[in-house]
């Protein structure tokens, strides 16, 4: 992995990095990347996505101790989607009973 990352971008064994993806969910598979960039030598000072779909990554990331933030979370993005009529008031319940939120945005 190490020289793959130094060949394909230029990152070499002590190098810091930011995690960027596009979405979060709980955050393990976020673990999972970490460690194989931790076992090429990398320190991962931060991890950053698009959309957080609130489902314990704070919590999960946190716990172990890496910094993590989100450009929207899917409460943020429903809210804008039910204003514009993008999703129906049906829809919206659902997710967000999903997300255990009951129907409250």
């Amino acid at each position: 992995l190490a020289s793959v990352l130094k060949q394909t971008y230029g990152v070499k064994k002590g190098d810091r990095v930011i995690i960027i993806d596009d979405l979060v969910t709980t955050g393990e598979t976020k673990i999972e990347a970490i460690e194989k960039l931790l076992a090429a030598g990398l320190k991962v000072v931060s991890i950053v996505v698009l959309i957080d779909r609130e489902m314990g990554a704070t919590e999960f990331l946190g716990k172990h101790g890496y910094h993590f933030r989100s450009v929207a979370t899917l409460t943020q993005l429903l809210g804008s989607w039910h204003r514009s009529k993008a999703i129906t008031d049906a829809q919206l319940k659902e997710v967000l009973t999903f997300m255990g939120k009951g129907s409250k945005l």
